[in-house]
């Protein structure tokens, strides 16, 4: 009985998944001062910097979506990158329109899909950045 208990409690954790969510409109308060088609190109160039074109999810080209997934034997783990609109103030006061992302990462391999989601958050970020003026959501 105990041998069962041990191997139902084994399977449940091989198939049972992970998910989080990572944001810079929710959680960091911060947007970037760039267009639509900016925030397109950051979200599509940050998953293809992540993912072979193989394992891209695609998405319409009007959708400010993208996302990846990686697999090994029986696991599956998706990220998606998404860019929202978003008004933010400037180090000078004035507010801006712009847009900000977010990284959401689910499945069963949540030691490599939380790195990998991680590394997208990150990407999203530093070409926002790069991109446009970092905007403060108050």
């Amino acid at each position: 009985m105990i041998r069962h208990s041990l191997f139902a409690a084994g399977v449940a954790a091989l198939f049972s998944s992970c998910s989080s969510t990572q944001s810079t409109v929710s959680g960091e308060r911060t947007a970037y001062a760039i267009s639509r088609e900016q925030a397109k190109a950051i979200v599509d160039s940050s998953i293809l910097a992540n993912f072979s074109p193989d394992y891209v999810n695609p998405a319409p080209t009007s959708s400010l979506t993208s996302s990846g997934y990686i697999r090994f034997a029986l696991d599956t783990h998706t990220i998606t990158a998404t860019a929202f609109p978003a008004s933010g103030y400037t180090r000078q006061g004035s507010l801006k329109p712009g847009y900000g992302f977010e990284v959401n990462s689910f499945g069963t391999m949540p030691i490599s899909g939380g790195q990998r989601a991680k590394a997208v958050y990150r990407l999203l970020k530093q070409q926002g950045s790069s991109t446009g003026e970092t905007l403060t959501i108050k």
